[in-house]
This record gives structure tokens, C-alpha cells and sequence, in this order.
């Protein structure tokens, strides 16, 4: 049989026509000759079409080549390089092809040809050489696709073996009249000089920055719209990170812009919108920063006399216009009504718009004594609704997270009432029917209808568009610090990562940053992969171009892969690794060529301890130090490692595990341990044509050199990670596989909390770290809150831990070595008549659930917050009153504010109530863990009351205590 040998190029090629529109070149005012249509003589480049052209070549000499079969005869030698597979470490060596073709006179004809022969002043086949006009006219060769085709005499092109590559790099012609390219695999295009995420961000301060600025504009002009998104992170002179929104200008139909961001506890809310108002405060209204839609906080109300008032302009009156009312809210008491916005006078009706939820959790847009919409979704407590009710042309819509839920003919002339509207309580009656719960985001638009048809909730404000305007949502995000920055300071997107399959990420990093054809990778294939034996999610933030193969291989390492190109598959392949099959083919002296088996030790590779550093502080500081990392999961085999006389450590530095993943990295120990533990071999041998070997294939390996420790034959597992095919034989290099991952191991999902925090939604946490759950079938949750670490809450409002939502019928485990406590409650003040003023407030809740879960708490603590001590009463003209003491809380209740003369409560502690003051008649002292505070003195009008303690369990029906009772302090009830 004649064998055949082609190689094909496609190179660049201008469709168009020189000097024919809408090609604009011409002689002489773009150049003294025609272009060759290629990009380095174009000279229209802005109206370069590409339209590759694949030019053929074929070996030199080979007399029976078909004429058939159109090629070029330049080709003296090929040398091929295989590549290699790296199991769980990185993308491993690419698989080159070097290829030196003969210099040779060519006529300009065929493929890619001289379009314009016929203009020529000079005989392209006398004039220069093939290698020599062919280097001129395609310079720009670097990434473009080349092929290596093999066949028989008598084989359709079509049906010959093909091998796919990028060109790397290429040099000539030489002296000696050669000319040589050089072509690696599609993963070379990952590589770190070539592919960077996220792409290197040329948008820059354009004046100074003070460290407390919600805006700034970025130069030089245009740089927004060319490259910066709607929103998402910044990185600001490589030291402080901000959310962001990008806008043109304030659209002039918004009327009242409430981000709610700002520090923790902060008093002050300032409307963004280009006419600002005046937002007046009231009761304990307050920036929060335990829960936010955007921007990293949003408002809280307690519901005691906490509401934001406007000041009555006629902006918020829509008349007979179009308006729209949009705010995000989340709920945290539900069941009776609460006041979200209303246009009300004090006492008054008539047609002023009112959103609110009712008593059966439905939201409602109100005016005149009468409901004008109504929404289908009930609305349940701890979850963020986004509520846009929006008229346009006498037409209202009620949207809920985008959806129309409701609509009506609407004319009415809305109007507003004096010091109106109010946030967060009844504007008719103030202080009533008043939230409980967080808002964010609120925007009131007058003249126009933001929505009209159902839409997608993914951005904070609906007028902000695009430009070079940058809003600061928040200032010092994921654990950098706010802080001035000077002009001309660099300006970066950072690109995140929040919950996703490595097989998304990796795409995503391939695709979009190293620019990998996406017909290279079957995702819906690498997807099935993943869920079949992985099953885990991945968090980073990347905040500076960093490259795309490092990225990729901190994936591949962590999540235990290996990924590969097919050559001839034209696929880049992924596998999470494994045990080998026990029904694998085996290799033996039956198939393997004699005198080619060749075992090698690697001691090199052994490990005896496994350091993962995970759930990283600040991104922008260095991934190997080890301070940037609040946790680290230790695994260590001391048997092996007295066995070999000496330790041998690996440290894993990864932005990619998460908080709550420490089970995540525990596998990851465990599986480099299994395999590393004893150093794998490595085999090489050879097999004829034929056998179906592939690479990546896991295999048994068998020889009379392979025994155990009886001398009987033993097979060894082991996968393939190198085929060299040669004209009579394959070379196989493969490593051995030593370790198991069980099944089981799969199903078995557990959080594990490690560090001390607030307010922990376990389902937020479990979405984090694992794929949605569908359908419960043999899977189980463990939440484990580890010795000496504390849940706690940072307000009464919200439990310490809420065990969120999950489908019915899921085994969850919680095991309580540490403390889960609610927060404190405040203490009252010092009052006259007005006991209920004066009443300290409820401590919150340590643990929630609506789920059914085992408990085992034998060794922990679930504590209640303390209630706040109620202030003293004292009567007119007589001795003053003192305010009560803080609940103890791990975010302790703050002791009373002074009223009169008397003296302020003491905070409370995560461990003691507060005491309450004691000038004049004294104020109650704050409850301890899982205790009510007491009531203050008084003169004639009663005691004010002291708040009553949280509940330790909120759902007690809903929990089978295991392993028990523990320290529980609190009431449990459901």
C-alpha cells in the first residue's frame, strides 16, 4: 500500500475585490500596486473580509501522488511530538508538529493566489520564490488552524486520518531554501503570554477619588462602552474593590434613586437621583450590611417606629402620567400587613399611590380605599422580591421578579401628600402596619413606564445604561478597604466566578479569554462528566489578569480532571479522574511488542501531608500567602510517613474553595494522598497498529516484572497519558492509578463552618458549594459548625442560622460543636406615660427551620439573644428615669439612649445582659443568653417591660434531637 502524506494551512483571505466598494484602496492613495487580498499587504484594513482560503501541500518527489488532488510538492520532513495528558495537576505538554518545506518558484496561481495576475508588471514565477512572497503576504500566521492528513493510494481526502493544530510559530526561507512551521495543539492558545482573564481593563481615573465617593468617570472617552460592563466588580489602582453600574448621565425621569449602601449601621440615606431629595430618618431605620440585593447593604427596618420620609414634592405626584414604583424588599416577619411605600397624608385618602404586602402575603398596589393590582406570588419571609408596579398609557402592570402578575385599565390622578411618601410604614397612620425587614434599591420614576412586558431582575437601577460615568454601588468590597485614589489610577474588571460547574468555568475560560473555537468542546458532554462524578461547584473573583492556563490548571488540580486535545477528534476532552474499571482491558505479554515495557519509578512524587488554604480574604493580594486565607484543611498520613522515614508536604493555594467548602477541600487531600501516597509508576511500552488503545483510557497493565509480594503476576491499574504512533507501532506511556473515590462519596453533601459569622443561610451556603437539588433520591446534608467557631447574627430580626429551603424529604444532619446565638436586644429608654416606648426590645433567634433535620448538639451551644432591660417610667417633676441594659447577643443589644437625666444602659456581651442604669429610678438589665431582660422601675405609670428572650430553636416541631440536650438557652417554639 502507498501511503500519502498532505498538510493544509488556512490563512486569511480578503473576499473583496481591490478598489470595488466597499473596499476603498486605490493606486496611488493607498499604495503603487494591488494588494494580494491577505492582511499584510490590505490597504483598507477596516473593510478587510475575511474568507480563509486552505492552500495544500504534499511530500516532495512522491511520483504516484494523484493528480486528483490538488497540492503543492514542497514537504521534506515532518517531525511530530505527541503531547501529554498531566492527571489532576494542569493542562499538561501540547502536541507539536514541525514541518520544512523546500523553497521553490511558484506562479501565484491556485488557492490564496494573486487575484490580479493579469495587473502584474513582472512573471510571478521568474520573480522571488514561494517560502519568500508566501512569508510577506501572510506575516499574521500565529493561532490559524493547520492539518496533518494521512492516507492510502486510492482514499478520498475526506476519509484519511487528520490531526488538528494551531501554526505557533514559523522561520525562513533560509540560506539553504527551507522554510519551516511549527504547529501545537488548540490548548496552546490557553497559554499564559497568550491568554489572560480577565483581559487587561485600559480605563483609568480621570481626577482623584475620595475614599467615600459614589461616582467617578473613567478616561479616555468611549473606554466604557468598548469595555467595561453594566456592572459587576472594579478593582481601582489594584488596592480597593467596588460593585459598580455604569451610566451616561441621571436619566431625568428618575425622581428618587435609594441605593441604601454605605457602612454597617449608618444613619444616612442619600437619594441619587439628578435633582436629589431630602430622605429624614426616623426610629432605627439604619444602612445594614448583613443582607443586600446590590451594592453590599440595604435598609433595615425593625418595625419600632422605623420608616424614611420625603419631603412632599410634586415629583412623586404621577397625575394622569406614566410612573413607575420598583424597590427590592425581604421580609423577615410576614403574616400581617407591611407598608413598603405610600404617598399618603397623615390621616388622609384619596388617590395616592400605596404598595404594600397584606396579611395573606400578597403584594398589593392600593389607592382611594380600593385595590387596584394584586399579585399571584405569596411572598414568604428571608427571601428578596423585586416589586415594579408600572402604568404606561392608562394601563398599571404589577411585575414580581419580571413577571406580570397583574394589570388594569388605570387613569387615575395620583397625587402626594405632605412630607410624603414614606418607606417602611403607613403613611394614613404612621407608625403602623410597618416593615419588618430589609429594602434596597429604590427608584421612582415620573413620565415613564420602565417596564412593559415581563424582563429579567438583574440590575439594580433601570436608568442606568452605559457611558463613561461609573456609579459605586459600594466602596470596599471582598475584604479590601474603602480608600482616595489618585487620577490616571488604573481601573479593572474583575472577573467572578459565583457557584459554577469547573465545566462552565473552563469553557468560559477557553471560549471567551483564550479564544478557542467553541466546536472544540462538547459542553453538554464535559456536563454530564462533572455531574456523574464530581458534582461540586467553584467560587473565585479575579481581580488582575492573570493567565488563562494557570487559572485553568488551579481548576484542574482542585477539582481533580484532566483535560486534553483530541487530535484527531478535533475535541478538547475532560474527565474527572477515577478508579479504573475492574472489567478494563489488560495489556500483557499477549499485546505488549517484547523487550518495550519499560517501569519507572517516581519517588519524586510521593506526598505524606496535604495543606489546602482555602475561602480567600482579598483577591487582590498574592495567591501563596497565607495570611489571604481564613481557612486550611490538613490531612496527614502518619503511617506512611513514619514508614518512609520522613515527611513530605504539599501546599494547595486555592481561590477556588469557597467558605463552608472545607469538605471540598478535605476530598481534594484525600484523593492527592490515595495517589501520591505510594508514588505511581510509570509505564511505557509499545503495541502494534490496531489495538484500540486511547488516550486517556484507563487500562490493566500486566508483566512477569509486575509481581506481588508473593511473586504472583499482578495487574497494575493504570491510564493512559501519551500515544506516539510510528509506522509499525504505538508507543503508550501511561501512569499508574492508585487511588478510589466511592460512589457514595458523591451523594454525601456536608457543610462544614469553620470560621466564626453572621446570619448563615445553609441554603445559600449549599448552592455555593453544590448542584441544585431536584430530586432528593439517596443524598444527604451534614452541616457541621465546628469547635470554638460562633453563628451568630447581626440582628434580632434574622436568625444566626436559617436553615433555608430545600426539596421535602432531604436526610439533614446539623452537628453543633460550636455556638450558634441570635443577637441581642436593645434596651429601653428612660419614658413618662409611654410604656411601650420604653419596653426593652425581643432577642432574635438562634436556629430556623421549616425543614426537617437531625439534631446532635451534645457537645455544643445554641443560645437565644438576650432581651433588652426595659428603661425606667417616672411621673412629671419627679425623679428621673435610667435606660435599660443591652441583651447579651454575639452581637450584643445596645443599651438604652438617655432620655432626660438619667444614665444609658450598658451594652450587653456575647455572654452576660447589660446592666441597666441607675440614676433616678433604675432600668432593667439586659437578659443573658436565651433570658428576657428585665422590667425598669417606676414611679406611677408601670413598669416598662423588658424584651423577651430569642428562641433558641424557631421550629422546634420540625427537629429530632439525636445526640443531646447541649447547652440550649432560649425558648423553642415553631
Amino acid at each position: 500500500m502507498k501511503a500519502l502524506t498532505y498538510v493544509e494551512i488556512d490563512v486569511p483571505y480578503c473576499s473583496l475585490t481591490y478598489g470595488t466598494a466597499p473596499c476603498t484602496a486605490s493606486i496611488p492613495t493607498t499604495g503603487s500596486i494591488k494588494c494580494f487580498n491577505t492582511k499584510r499587504t490590505c490597504q483598507d484594513r477596516e473593510n478587510f473580509t475575511d474568507s480563509p482560503q486552505t492552500m495544500r501541500f504534499t511530500l516532495e518527489g512522491v511520483a504516484y501522488a494523484p493528480r486528483d488532488i490538488e497540492a503543492i510538492p514542497s514537504i521534506v520532513a515532518i517531525g511530530i511530538n505527541p503531547g501529554q495528558i498531566s492527571l489532576g495537576k494542569d493542562l499538561g505538554e501540547r502536541s507539536s508538529i514541525q514541518i520544512t518545506f523546500k523553497d521553490h518558484r511558484h506562479s501565484d496561481t491556485g488557492s490564496a493566489g494573486d487575484k490580479y495576475l493579469a495587473d502584474r508588471s513582472y512573471d510571478p514565477f521568474r520573480q522571488g520564490t514561494f517560502w519568500g512572497k508566501f512569508r510577506n503576504r501572510h506575516l499574521y500566521l500565529k493561532g490559524q488552524p493547520l492539518r496533518l492528513i494521512r492516507g492510502l493510494l486510492g482514499e478520498a481526502i475526506g476519509d484519511m486520518k487528520t490531526r488538528h493544530y494551531v501554526i505557533d510559530s514559523y522561520t525562513g526561507p533560509t540560506t539553504d531554501g527551507s522554510f519551516t512551521i511549527i504547529a501545537k495543539d488548540v490548548l496552546k492558545l490557553a497559554d499564559n503570554d497568550r491568554a489572560q482573564c480577565p483581559e487587561v481593563s485600559n480605563g483609568y481615573l480621570s481626577a482623584d477619588l475620595t475614599d467615600v465617593a459614589t461616582t467617578f468617570n473613567l478616561s479616555p472617552s468611549g473606554i466604557g462602552d468598548s469595555e467595561y460592563g453594566l456592572n459587576g466588580y472594579l478593582s481601582i489602582g489594584g488596592k480597593e474593590i467596588v460593585t459598580f453600574q455604569r451610566k451616561a448621565s441621571q436619566d431625568a425621569n428618575t425622581k428618587l434613586l435609594l441605593h441604601c449602601n454605605g457602612a454597617d449601621a449608618s444613619t444616612t440615606f442619600t437619594d441619587s437621583s439628578a435633582s436629589p431629595h431630602t430622605v429624614t430618618r426616623f426610629g432605627n431605620a439604619q444602612v445594614d450590611t448583613a443582607q443586600s440585593k446590590f451594592g453590599g447593604a440595604s435598609a433595615l427596618f425593625d418595625g419600632v417606629d422605623d420608616y424614611l420620609q420625603l419631603d412632599g414634592s410634586s415629583d412623586f405626584a404621577f397625575g394622569t402620567g406614566d410612573f413607575t414604583i420598583d424597590v427590592w424588599f425581604r421580609l423577615s416577619s410576614i403574616g400581617a400587613q407591611r407598608t413598603i411605600y405610600d404617598s399618603r397624608p397623615a390621616g388622609g385618602g384619596g388617590f395616592y399611590p400605596t404598595v404594600y404586602v397584606t396579611s395573606a402575603n400578597k403584594v398589593q398596589f392600593y389607592t382611594n380605599g380600593a385595590m387596584v393590582l394584586e399579585s399571584t406570588t405569596t411572598v414568604a419571609a428571608n427571601t428578596w422580591y423585586h416589586v415594579v408596579v408600572a402604568r404606561a398609557s392608562g394601563t398599571s402592570r404589577l411585575f414580581i421578579n419580571g413577571t406580570s402578575e397583574d394589570d388594569a385599565a388605570d387613569t387615575n390622578n395620583y397625587i402626594n401628600g405632605a412630607s410624603r411618601p414614606v418607606i417602611g410604614t403607613d403613611g394614613s397612620t404612621p407608625a403602623s402596619f410597618e416593615f419588618i425587614g430589609w429594602i434596597d434599591e429604590v427608584e421612582i420614576s415620573k413620565g415613564v413606564a420602565r417596564w412593559t412586558s415581563n424582563f429579567v431582575s438583574t440590575q439594580a437601577e433601570t436608568s442606568t445604561t452605559s457611558g463613561n460615568t461609573i456609579l459605586v454601588t459600594s466602596r470596599g468590597q471582598l475584604n479590601t478597604t474603602a480608600q482616595a485614589h489618585k487620577q490616571d489610577d488604573r481601573v479593572q474588571i474583575v472577573r467572578s466566578y459565583a457557584s459554577i460547574d469547573p465545566a462552565d468555568i473552563l469553557y468560559d475560560l477557553f471560549v471567551n479569554y483564550a479564544s478557542v473555537d467553541p466546536s472544540y468542546i462538547d459542553l453538554a458532554s464535559w456536563k454530564l462528566e462533572t455531574a456523574a462524578y464530581l458534582n461540586r461547584l467553584y467560587t473565585a473573583n479575579i481581580a488582575e489578569p492573570t493567565g488563562v492556563n494557570q487559572l485553568a490548571s488551579e481548576l484542574i488540580e482542585q477539582a481533580a480532571l484532566a483535560v486534553w486535545w483530541d487530535d484527531l477528534g478535533q475535541k478538547i476532552n475532560l474527565q474527572v479522574l477515577r478508579s479504573i474499571p475492574t472489567d478494563a482491558a489488560t495489556y500483557d505479554s499477549s499485546k505488549i511488542l517484547e523487550g518495550t515495557l519499560n517501569i519507572d519509578e517516581q519517588p519524586e512524587l510521593r506526598i505524606s501531608e496535604v495543606w489546602t488554604y482555602f475561602n480567600q480574604r482579598n483577591p487582590l493580594e498574592g495567591l501563596t500567602e497565607e495570611n489571604n486565607y481564613k481557612s486550611i484543611a490538613v490531612t496527614v498520613d502518619l503511617q506512611r510517613q513514619a514508614d518512609y522515614g520522613s515527611a513530605a508536604i504539599k501546599k494547595i493555594y486555592s481561590r477556588w474553595i469557597p467558605n463552608g467548602g472545607r469538605s471540598i477541600a478535605l476530598r481534594l487531600n484525600e484523593i492527592q494522598l490515595a495517589r501520591y501516597g505510594d508514588p505511581p509508576r510509570a509505564f511505557e511500552f509499545a503495541v502494534f497498529h490496531g489495538e484500540n488503545i486511547e488516550l486517556g483510557g484507563g487500562y490493566k497493565v500486566g508483566s512477569d516484572f509486575l509481581q506481588d509480594e508473593t511473586g504472583a503476576p499482578y495487574l497494575a491499574n493504570a491510564q493512559v497519558i501519551r500515544l506516539a504512533e510510528g509506522s509499525e507501532m504505538i508507543r503508550v506511556a501511561a501512569e499508574e492509578v492508585l487511588f478510589d473515590i466511592p460512589e457514595s462519596d458523591l451523594n454525601a453533601r456536608t457543610i462544614i463552618l469553620d470560621t466564626s459569622q453572621n446570619d448563615v443561610n445553609i441554603r445559600t451556603i449549599h448552592d455555593t458549594l453544590y448542584p441544585e437539588i431536584t430530586t432528593v433520591g439517596s443524598i444527604t446534608l451534614t452541616i457541621i459548625v465546628d469547635a470554638g467557631t460562633i453563628i451568630g447574627s447581626s440582628s434580632t430580626a434574622t436568625p444566626a442560622m436559617n436553615i433555608g429551603t430545600f426539596p421535602s424529604g432531604l436526610p439533614i444532619l446539623l452537628q453543633v460543636r460550636g455556638r450558634i446565638q441570635g443577637a441581642g436586644g436593645t434596651g429601653g429608654r428612660a419614658v413618662g406615660s409611654n410604656l411601650s416606648a420604653g419596653a426593652g426590645t425581643a432577642g432574635g433567634p438562634a436556629l430556623y427551620t421549616r425543614m426537617a433535620l437531625d439534631l446532635d448538639v451534645d457537645e455544643g451551644e445554641i443560645w437565644g439573644g438576650g432581651g433588652g432591660g426595659g428603661g425606667a417610667s417616672f411621673g412629671p417633676g419627679t425623679v428621673s428615669g435610667s435606660c435599660g441594659g443591652g441583651g447579651a447577643g454575639t452581637i450584643a443589644g445596645l443599651g438604652g439612649t438617655i432620655h432626660a437625666s438619667g444614665q444609658v444602659g450598658a451594652n450587653g456581651t456575647s455572654e452576660a445582659g447589660g446592666a441597666g442604669g441607675t440614676i433616678g429610678y433604675d432600668g432593667g438589665n439586659g437578659g443573658g443568653p436565651g433570658l428576657a431582660g428585665s422590667a425598669g422601675q417606676f414611679e406611677s405609670y408601670g413598669a416598662p417591660a423588658g424584651g423577651a428572650a430569642g428562641a433558641a430553636i424557631d421550629g422546634i416541631s420540625y427537629v429530632t434531637v439525636t445526640e443531646g440536650p447541649g447547652d440550649r438557652r432560649g425558648g423553642e417554639i415553631n
